[in-house]
Formats: C-alpha cells, sequence, structure tokens
C-alpha cells in the first residue's frame, strides 16, 4: 500500500518540534524588587527570539512600552539556555529569576552596541557596528551567526530564552526591571518551520511514487 497524504501529513505534525511563539508580556508589570527609574522602555510588550536553521543564524527583537533610548541607562539582555543553563539570579540579592535559565547573554543597547557573553565559555563577544536596529519602541539584532551560540548539548531549534531590561544606574538584581515570559523561558522560533519542509519531502514523495505506479 502506497503512503498516503493523511499518513504523511499526521507523521510529519507528531515528528515536528512545537513552534514557539511571539512572548506577550503584561504592561506596567516592573518586579517590585526593581528600584531604578520606571520609564516604559523598561517595560516589555513583546519579545522573539528566532533560529534559522538554513542560514544558521539568530535574531532577537522585543518591543517596549516607550521609544528606545527614554531611560539613561537602559539595556536589553536576552539569555539564553543552550543546554547548561542555570536558575542564575535566585541566589542573589534580591532573589529573582526564578525559572529564568541561562548560559550565554546577548546585550543590546539603545547606543547600536551589542556583545554576547558566553558565560560557560567564559568569552565577550562585542558585535560588529550595524548589528543593532533600533526604531521607535522597537530594538532588535541583525541575525548572528549561530557559532557565536554553541551548543552546550541541546539542538539549536531546542534552545530557549528569556528577556530582561536593566539600568547601568542600580546595581545587583535591582536593576532588572521586567523578565518576558515570567517565570519561565520560551523556545525559539525555528525558521522555515519544520513542518514545511517535511510537507514538501511528502510531496515528493508521493509524486515519485505516483510515477513509479503508473510505469507498472
Amino acid at each position: 500500500m502506497y503512503l498516503s497524504i493523511r499518513t504523511c501529513i499526521l507523521g510529519m505534525l507528531l515528528a515536528s518540534p512545537a513552534l514557539a511563539a511571539i512572548v506577550v508580556d503584561a504592561s506596567n508589570d516592573f518586579l517590585p524588587t526593581y528600584v531604578g527609574p520606571q520609564g516604559l522602555d523598561l517595560d516589555v510588550r513583546t519579545t522573539e527570539a528566532t533560529v534559522d536553521i538554513i542560514n544558521n543564524t539568530i535574531a532577537v527583537t522585543t518591543t517596549l512600552g516607550a521609544s528606545v533610548g527614554t531611560t539613561t541607562g537602559a539595556f536589553y539582555v536576552f539569555g539564553f539556555d543552550r543546554g547548561a543553563g542555570t536558575q542564575r539570579f535566585v541566589g542573589g540579592t534580591p532573589s529573582v529569576g526564578a525559572g529564568v535559565s541561562f548560559d550565554l547573554v546577548l546585550l543590546l543597547r539603545p547606543d547600536g552596541t551589542a556583545q554576547i557573553n558566553d558565560l560557560v565559555g567564559g568569552t565577550n563577544t562585542p558585535l560588529p557596528a550595524g548589528s543593532v536596529i533600533i526604531s521607535g519602541n522597537t530594538i532588535s539584532s541583525t541575525p548572528i551567526p549561530l557559532s557565536f551560540f554553541p551548543s552546550r548539548g541541546l539542538a539549536s531549534s531546542n534552545y530557549s530564552f528569556n528577556l530582561w531590561p536593566r539600568v547601568s544606574t542600580a546595581s545587583g538584581n535591582a536593576a532588572i526591571s521586567d523578565f518576558a515570559p515570567d517565570s519561565s523561558n520560551s523556545l525559539l522560533t525555528v525558521v522555515p518551520a519544520p513542518a514545511t519542509g517535511s510537507l514538501i519531502c511528502c510531496v515528493a514523495l508521493l509524486a515519485r511514487r505516483r510515477r513509479l505506479a503508473s510505469m507498472l
């Protein structure tokens, strides 16, 4: 019996990893432990991290409650868990970030600079000029080579992340204004979606089998 399109698609859906959605964060949800200025550019509204499995890149973006650069000293930290992530904030003072695990951070600043700190590898890498894109309330990175995010046990499609704004005018965990998502990490969005490639393969396989069957 030849493979049916229904069976093919069902198998494809069962085998494909779950895709992440854009993280939507509540407005005006500053952490009670935060002691810095409550500028709305420190209040996350949405965020997303995307891994491109064809071009082997990772990119991040976040939209905030006010224009980027409104608050002096604000910057944005994307923490990634590549397989060796730990909850690094819970032991600090004040204790925050339960459920937020990471082993690498990507920092984006309103002045257009960016850097990656690999907390496991012990490296600190500034990114080239032009790596940060700012448009009103949104700050994003250009696609960054996946080689800057080497695996620590997970496939890149299974990496997770969290975003927290900080201010340089405060210190320690009290400088963190928000977590997105709250009390957890989010999976990265995988592009192209795994199902897309699988569907193409299914259609090609079915077409080939039908051609062979017509020759018998």
